[in-house]
């Protein structure tokens, strides 16, 4: 009997312990828990992303009404809401590619998690800094899920915040993080 309510109270502990990583010269790089953001990332929504809807949604409002949604009427930023509108026309002409293999799945399906988290850099002297948000996308084990989410990595490019180097913390945030 204590050894059922031992394995639970192991397992507890053993998940809400921060990931560090040291180099081969002593410095760490230390992921707190508490600034760890799981977004998930469902067929739903990479349809959503793939058809080019959110950026021709953004890109329409803020070069029409700038006012109205919050949008910078900047003449320089209307250049790149302009890219936004060619991205998303670009995407909505390529969709009919993908359409086929997103169908076979229903829109609630996890493909990816997006997960957010702050590092903060200890050198060999213990000093410590924090460096900036980082982004890094778990994808599924599944096969045709991957070529899902590599296809809506490559061609949706999120914000710049892609991290496909698979550093060190990446994969241990991945290992811990993929809930799927």
């Amino acid at each position: 009997m204590k050894r059922l309510l031992l394995a639970p109270l192991l397992l507890a502990l053993t998940s809400c312990s921060n990931i560090t990583i040291k180099n081969d010269y002593g410095e760490k790089y230390i992921v707190q828990n508490s600034t760890i953001e799981v977004e998930p990332i469902t067929i739903k929504d990479i349809k959503y992303d793939l058809s080019g809807q959110r950026d021709l949604r953004f890109a329409n409002r803020c070069i029409d009404n700038p006012e109205n949604y919050g949008c910078d009427s900047n003449i320089f930023l209307k250049e790149e809401y302009e890219e936004y509108r060619n991205k998303g026309l670009r995407l909505q002409s390529e969709y009919q590619k993908y359409k086929p293999l997103l169908e076979k799945y229903e829109d609630n399906k996890l493909v990816l998690n997006r997960v957010s988290f702050k590092t903060i850099f200890q050198d060999i002297n213990n000093k410590k800094r924090i460096d900036g948000q980082r982004t890094v996308y778990c994808r599924s084990r599944n096969s045709q899920l991957d070529e899902i989410a590599k296809i809506y990595l490559i061609k949706t490019k999120p914000y710049g915040e892609i991290d496909i180097r698979g550093n060190q913390y990446s994969k241990k945030i991945c290992r811990k993080y993929y809930v799927f």
